[in-house]
């Protein structure tokens, strides 16, 4: 289940430009998780329950949530191999107490 007010965008540009992930409307006390699929939307099961990703899928270590409930990474640079790709992702919200929450997955093309 997708947390009201929550957003998930993801900037994918190809020709050796970074990827940057942002999530909105977390808790400070909380940590994000980012991940993506080149193969589809799901559903797959995890500990938070269905995600709209297919395996096999590729996640980040976990960033903080920062005090205006914002968590932001930079990954790699994509080659410029990937131009058309389509990428599935989504985003997750893990609770200091334990558990979590999942974003809207998004479904993207390499451009």
């Amino acid at each position: 289940r997708a947390f009201p007010g929550s957003t998930r965008r993801r900037a994918l540009v190809a020709g050796g430009a970074p990827v940057e992930a942002h999530l909105s409307g977390c808790a400070p006390s909380s940590q994000a998780v980012f991940g993506w699929s080149l193969t589809g939307a799901g559903p797959s099961s995890s500990p938070l329950g269905p995600i709209a990703l297919s395996p096999p899928v590729q996640r980040t270590a976990p960033v903080p949530c920062q005090p205006d409930g914002s968590a932001s990474l930079t990954l790699g640079a994509l080659p410029p191999s990937a131009l058309g790709l389509p990428v599935w992702a989504q985003a997750a919200e893990l609770f200091a107490a334990g558990g979590g929450r999942l974003s809207l997955g998004l479904s993207l093309r390499v451009q």
